[in-house]
């Protein structure tokens, strides 16, 4: 069982008030996603499915991925090189890409997205602080389904992100 807040840039109005292509955009709130997932070991890696869907009843959408973890370490670390694949159903990609005709204007038209699959690739380094806890650091890229690609409020064909968190494990 696993259960992750889901929020985007536009969960903070006061984030993107000031830029003219995306003021006057209706708040997306963020919400609680939760779901299964299930790890498969291998020599070279391990094969991740996670399901997760909106407990929190802000976009009705679900959303899954697949993603494969190889497994290499260096000084204390875990070095993960990763690639993967996920779905979002259409509510859930309408929840932060879609545009409603309140929210069109000279700057964006409405948009009504269908479901999206997104490729991605990158890095994740684990640290073991002791035993129970981690770091994790993390890159990557995301090359976004023309589901996506097509929103009047997306400019480019892939999402770039770098991310930091700190685990525990039971």
């Amino acid at each position: 069982m696993t259960a992750r807040v889901d929020e985007s840039f536009l969960s903070d109005a006061s984030e993107y008030r000031n830029n003219e292509i995306l003021s006057g955009l209706i708040e997306r709130d963020s919400t609680i996603e939760g779901g299964f997932y299930l790890n498969h070991t291998t020599d070279l890696g391990r094969l991740n499915f996670t399901l997760l869907t909106d407990l929190g009843n802000e976009h009705d959408g679900e959303s899954a991925s697949l993603r494969y973890t190889f497994d290499l370490s260096a000084g204390g670390w875990n070095i993960n090189p990763f690639l993967g694949v996920n779905w979002l159903s259409s509510n859930k990609v309408n929840h932060r890409f879609g545009v409603s005709a309140a929210e069109a204007n000279a700057f964006r038209s409405a948009y009504d997205a269908d479901s999206a699959i997104n490729a991605s690739t990158g890095i994740r380094a684990r640290y073991d602080i002791n035993e129970h806890w981690d770091i994790n650091l993390e890159t990557g890229v995301s090359y976004l389904d023309s589901s996506i690609k097509d929103s009047s409020i997306v400019d480019g064909d892939n999402g770039y992100y770098a991310a930091i968190s700190f685990n525990y494990n039971f």
